[in-house]
Formats: C-alpha cells, structure tokens, sequence
C-alpha cells in the first residue's frame, strides 16, 4: 500500500536532499519501500542503478546512473562504504539511497548539516493506527479504530507481523480477541524472529536479552541487578548497533513488542523458576524505588501471591487514586478468594465508588468488615470507614462510622498518607451533604478536588469533582454546577492524553457528558470500548452513563423504536443509581414513547421516573403536561408547568430549566400565540446561554432549534447566542434541519402571503385587506416565524418551494 507521509522522492528530484537512508531491522518493510521509491523515479524518468552491499566493487557501476540505490548496505565493508560516498560528492547532480539493518558507515553529520540527508529508523517506518485501518481495508477487513490502535500496540506497526496479521483477521470471528492474543501465538512470526535475531547472537547476547525481556522497555540498572554483570549495557548496545529491534538510551532498554513476546515465551519455555525469580527480583527492585505500578506488575508475573499481597497493602491506594487501577486489579485476581485479606477486598470498594450495584457493595462490605474486626488494621480499617460514609443514603447510616475518621484510630490511619486523608475529607463532605449542609460539602469537595489534583491523585479529583457538580444541583445552583464541570472538563483534556486507565475511562466518561450538552461529537469508540470492557478491567460504574450518553444522541437524531427500547431497559435497571442520567432521558423518552407505543406506554415510563425523582421535579412536570391533552387557549396544566418555570423547583439536570422553556413556547407556538411564544424562546436561550448548554435545543426532533431559527434577528441582545445554537446544532445533527417542509398557516396569513411577492408596502397590504397596519404587522410576523425567516424575500422564495406561493 502507498504510504505518502514515508515518500522522500519528491524531495530527491527537487534537488535538496542528495541521500535517503533507511536504518531499520529484519521485516520492518525498508526493502519494500525503497523498491516503492526505485519504481517511482524510474516512472518519472530518472536513471536508476541498483546495487546490493554485499555486491558492491571498489569502483562502483553508476556510470550514467542518477540515483543509485543500495540495498543490504549493512554487508558493506568500510571501504566500500567510503567509495559509495565518495561517488555521491563526486556527483554533484545524483542521488544515493541506501537501505540496511544497521549503520555500517560512519556519521553522515556533514550531509545533514548542508540539509541534504533524509534518515528514516525503525520508529519511522513502523504502521500507525490509520494505516493499518487502510491496510486492513485492502484485504477487506474492517478495523475499528481502536481495534487499529490495539493492533499496533501489540505488534509495534511491524510489517512483518502485520502481513501475517491480515490472513489470521480475515478468517477471524472474533478480531478483538485475536489480536489481542495474535503475537503469543502466532508461531509463523515466532520462527522469523528466531531465524532473523536470535541465531544471530551469541550465547551471551541471546541470554541477556532473554533476561532483559521482562518488559518492552527496561533499565539498564534493572538488568545489571538481575544478571550481575556490570558490563550488560555494553553488550545490549552492540546488539542496538546491529539494529536487532533493540535500542538503548537515557539509561533504558527497549525492546520491539513483538521481540518481546517471543523472547517471554522462549524464556518461559527455557526455564520458567528463573523467570519468576526474575520478577520477583524486579518487583523488590521497584519497591524499593517506590514504584509501586511495576512492582505490582512484576510481582504478580512471579506468582508469588505473599509479596502481592504487601505490595497491595503497601501501594494500592496511591495507585488507585492516581487512577492506575490496572496492576491493582490483576494483583487482586492474583490472590485466592480464600487468601485475600482486607487490604484487597478494600481496595475493590475503593474502585467501585460511587457504588453503582448495590448488592455486589453490601456484600463486599460484609466480607470486608468480618475481616477488620478479625485482624484490626489502623490504615485500611479507616479508608474502610470513609467508603462506608460514601456509601451511606442518609445521614444516620454515615453518622457511626463518621465518628470513626474523627477518632484516635481514624487520626492515625489519615497520618499515615495523604490519599487517605483526602478520602476521609470527601467522605466528610457527602456525609454533610446528607446532613443538608450543602453549602459547606460543596466547598468541601472543592478543596478537596483542588488538594487530588496537585497530588496527582487524578481520579479522586474527577470523583470528588462529580461530588461537588451533584451537591450543586441539590441547592439547585446550576450556574456553580456548570462552573464545576467546565473545570473538571478543563482538568480532564488536559490529563487524558497521559492518564492511566481508572482514571483514563472516568475522564473519557466525564468529558463526553459535557461535550454532550454542548453538541460537540462524543468519543463513540472510547465510550464503545468502555462499554463492552470487562467490569474487572475498570469500567464498574461507568459503563451505564457510557451507554446512555451513546443513546441519547442516537434518539436526538433517530428516535427509532430500537434506540428508545434499548434506552429504557438501560435506565429502569440502572437508572435508580444514575439519576441525572434518568433526568436527561425523561422528557426525551416520554415523547418517543407517546409517538411509537401510545399515551399509556409513555406514562408506564413516566411513573416509573417519578419513582426516582420524584413527582415535584421539573422533569416530571415537563413529563406529565406532555401526557395531557391541552387546548388552544392554554388551561391548567400549561398554568402549573409555566408557575413551576418561574418558581424553580428541584431539577436533576441543567438542561431542565432549558427545556421547560421550549415546552412551554412550542405549545403557544402551535395554539398562534406568538407573543408569548417569543417571550418564552427568549428565556430559553437566555438559560442556554447562562448554563453554556445547547443540547436541549436538540431533543423532540430539533423543535427547539427550530423555534430558535424563526427569530433569529429578533433575539436582541441573545440574537448572537440564538445564531450560536441554530449553527451548532446544524453542525452536529445527521439530518438537515430545515428548510420546513410543511407549514400551517391561516386563511388570513395565506391572503397576506399572497401579497408579499408585489412589491408594496405593509400599508398597501393593510389597504387592499381591510386590515390595520398593526394588524398586518402581527400576521407577517407569525408567517416569517412559521417559515422561519426573518425579512420578505426569504419568505416569498420557501412559500414557493413548499409550494403555498
């Protein structure tokens, strides 16, 4: 496949750059790509010879030549190699290309000094994620970008194992789990690695690389501990010389992914002990650097389940707070039911905050409390008590283990780190939330989330951060709670890029759900993979609002019976434990429902929310004024939805006291009530502005928007914001919004309409209809909103396509 971004023939031609080299391994795909190069400057008419390093005289064949290109340049001799160079200062209109396993020449400083030299490595010429999505495509398989990004991180982007990928892909019921197994047990790439790295090395070699195969990446220290040889950073750098898809720098190792698995499973073949001594050597070996992540990765390769045990007690909760959660969870795995003590069943608490299941919690908490009051445990005996605080639903469950973090026990346990202090002061902060000190949990979070994230304790700081967005909306501050979010949004692009998995997958979650508000595209195979991940890897608790969030802009954008379906189910099982969730879905839901199955289906749905939050909500109150049959002239459940509006009751979710507003004007919309209709988009937009929403613009088929989009330019001061939203939305929704492709209009708007094309003022109108100038003023008005255009030449043209003119 062409590969643009590696094509330094325009370059050579231009003149510039004089030489192409290609430094790179066996299988790395150079010799396939300066073959593509050769084809190309022979089709634009250059004069190309073609030389192999090991068939080079000391004069060289390139009488005439233009380009000379070397292949197998590593099996040149010095000499050969000075002659080669010589030419091409000789030449001063050629160019030379070579290619080998490694550098056989000395510095080519000069040439890059002057500009003229192009170098390409192992890391250049490696595949990356789109590239092996196209290279997929050409073999007729289709990769999912991430499935794409799995494939590198597993083979590197080595050409070699992605040529022997694509067959086994192809045949393949199950691409996901093939590749993640693919290197470990495709015995074909084993073999041509042995053939082409292996039997090249020495006894030595081959042993120190079996030894340094612990990782991908690996320090030099680690490996002189390991082996005792003081000399072994000498003999791996002579190895990286050769280019054997090894490199050594900074004072580490790195080995090719794909070398790496080969080398593991030959080493494991050879002699498994001296591995896991190895492991069990490198996991003493972190500990003491204080690396708690590899020393819990290697301890648990070592199999020996006691020094997984200390290092759970010794580093978990650092871990976990960083969001590292990975190491912590296989350490867990690692460790028999039977063997586990309170430190692993209490580090699984920590990771299932806020508790989604219920049952899995209690249960965790039974085992863990038998195991406290068995053998008593300052340091996790408190964090024990702290979670319990967060797990509590009312004050009088948080208040007896409360008095726990304040106690001589509890002191003790906090001075003993810092993580563990700031969870004993966010438990503090939901306990005074369930107290109803609202004011003071807030603040509290805050510093709390502050304090996590100049720690580096990145997911306390989105938990807590959550916590803080929640107590804001319980004083129905939603100014504070969009504050909130925006920064924890702020926070969370800023840390994505490097975050580890926990707290990678909460932020992944919580950046969606603000882009979601905003209408800006949602990370669909992020969510897809959190989705589908194995609740062990990570993804307790966030897998529900992943899913929603997928199927709430799906049913913005095609409320078809499937998405609606599978909507529901999610939130009658999850939405008890994701009740802003619930609240975003409700009105949305409720109208889908009403349109597909009927009035009763959506008030099954609708009862069902109320059960969760409560009838005096505004989200229930939208719920049922849309179940009710209402006339023209407004009655009293518009009065009571419109008198909830300005008294502001309790609201699960910042869009609420947005969409209340466009309920309320599409209904006066609809009756010809068109004042009070522009009174009520303008309050809208108004909350749009002031919550930095546009979402709710979105939902019930874009009906907002398109009341929006009839007034734009009559808007006055939020006619900016108006055309804000009308453009946003365009741009995020599948389906075209706009032109209308029905109107209603009355008799008398259908006379005047007719009037528009002459070109006569509103006078002559009023004039020739025996109607007042103001009169004629208000039906111009009402058509210019139904059309939704804003002055008479717009007007005339969509009356016509919708074929009233």
């Amino acid at each position: 496949m062409e590969r643009p971004r590696l094509d330094v023939t325009d370059r050579l031609l231009a003149g510039g750059v004089r030489c192409a080299t290609v430094w790179s391994g066996a299988g790395t795909g150079k010799s396939v790509l300066v073959a593509s190069w050769e084809r190309s400057l022979v089709e634009r008419g250059r004069r190309v010879v073609r030389l192999t390093g090991d068939a080079l005289a000391a004069a060289l064949p390139a009488d005439g030549a233009e380009v000379l290109v070397i292949d197998d340049f590593h099996l040149a001799s010095a000499a050969h190699c000075a002659s080669v160079f010589a030419w091409l200062e000789a030449e001063p209109e050629a160019a030379l290309i070579v290619a080998g396993r490694f550098q056989p020449c000395p510095s080519l400083i000069d040439l890059a000094a002057r500009g003229q030299l192009v170098e390409l490595r192992t890391d250049d010429l490696a595949f990356t994620a789109a590239e092996c999505v196209e290279l997929a495509a050409s073999h007729g398989i289709p990769l999912t970008p991430s499935m794409a990004a799995s494939l590198v991180a597993t083979t590197g982007g080595w050409a070699t194992a992605l040529a022997l990928a694509m067959p086994v892909l192809e045949r393949s019921r199950d691409r996901e789990d093939t590749i993640a197994r693919f290197v470990a047990d495709n015995r074909a790439m084993s073999d041509y690695l042995t053939a082409e790295v292996l039997d090249a090395c020495s006894d030595h070699e081959r042993d120190l690389l079996l030894t340094a195969a612990l990782g991908d990446e690996v320090a030099e220290d680690l490996v002189i501990e390991l082996t005792g040889d003081t000399g072994a950073a000498a003999v791996l750098e002579g190895l990286a010389a050769r280019n054997t898809l090894v490199s050594v720098g900074a004072g580490r190792i790195r080995l090719h992914p794909v070398l790496t698995a080969v080398l593991q499973a030959e080493a494991r073949r050879r002699d498994p002990e001296r591995v896991s001594h190895h492991h069990r050597a490198a996991a003493r070996w972190f500990d003491r650097l204080g690396d708690g992540q590899a020393a819990l990765t290697h301890a648990v390769a070592s199999g020996d389940t006691g020094l997984v045990q200390r290092l759970v007690a010794d580093h978990a909760v650092d871990l976990i707070l960083a969001g590292h959660w990975d190491p912590v969870l296989s350490a867990i795995h690692a460790v028999p039911a039977p063997v586990g003590g309170l430190a692993e069943i209490t580090a699984r608490l920590l990771m299932s905050v806020p508790f989604p299941d219920r049952f899995a919690t209690e249960r965790l908490f039974r085992r863990a409390d038998a195991c406290r009051a068995a053998r008593p445990d300052a340091y996790w005996g408190t964090l024990l008590a702290a979670l319990h605080v967060l797990a509590a639903r009312t004050a009088r469950e948080a208040d007896g283990h409360l008095a726990e973090l304040t106690g001589a026990a509890g002191s003790a346990g906090r001075g003993l780190c810092f993580g563990l202090d700031l969870m004993c002061a966010a438990a503090e902060g939901w306990a005074g939330l369930l107290d109803g000190n609202t004011r003071w949990a807030i603040d509290r979070f805050r510093e709390v989330a502050d304090s996590a994230h100049h720690a580096g304790y990145t997911w306390l700081m989105l938990l807590v951060s959550v916590f803080a967005t929640e107590a804001a909306t319980v004083e129905n501050n939603w100014e504070e709670a969009v504050d909130i979010d925006d920064l924890l949004l702020e926070r969370a692009l800023q840390h994505i890029p490097a975050l580890a998995d926990g707290a990678r997958t909460a932020a992944t979650v919580i950046t969606a759900g603000r882009l979601y508000q905003v209408c800006l595209p949602l990370p669909h195979d992020e969510l897809t993979a959190i989705v589908t991940a194995d609740a062990a890897r990570g993804s307790l608790g966030l897998s529900v609002p992943a899913r929603g969030l997928q199927l709430l802009d799906e049913l913005d954008d095609s409320p078809s019976r499937d998405v609606v379906d599978q909507l529901e189910d999610l939130l009658r099982s999850s939405g008890r434990a994701y009740p802003r969730l619930l609240a975003a879905a409700v009105l949305r839901l409720t109208a889908a429902r009403l349109a597909l199955d009927g009035r009763q289906a959506a008030r099954d749905f609708a009862s069902f929310a109320e059960t969760v939050l409560g009838a005096a909500s505004l989200e229930l109150q939208m719920a049922h004024y849309l179940l009710e049959p209402v006339s023209s002239a407004g009655d009293a459940g518009e009065s009571r939805l419109l008198a909830g509006a300005n008294a502001h009751p309790r609201s699960w979710h910042s869009e609420a006291s947005v969409a209340v507003w466009l309920l309320l004007a599409a209904h006066a919309e609809a009756a010809g009530r068109h004042v009070e209709a522009d009174h009520r988009v303008l309050s809208a937009v108004a909350q749009a502005k002031r919550l930095r929403t546009v979402r709710p613009f979105r939902a019930r088929n874009n009906e907002g928007v398109l009341l929006v989009q009839s007034r734009v330019g009559h808007l006055a001061h939020l006619d900016e914001y108006g055309r804000f939203i009308v453009e946003r939305v365009r741009s995020s929704s599948k389906s075209p919004i706009g032109p209308l492709t029905s109107v209603h209009l009355t008799d008398r708007e259908r006379d005047i309409l007719g009037e528009l094309p002459q070109h006569q003022s509103l006078g002559d109108i009023a004039r020739r209809q025996h109607l007042s100038t103001n009169t004629v003023k208000t039906h111009v008005r009402s058509i210019y909103q139904k059309l939704g255009v804003s002055e008479r030449v717009a007007a005339v043209a969509v009356a016509r396509d919708l074929g009233l003119l």
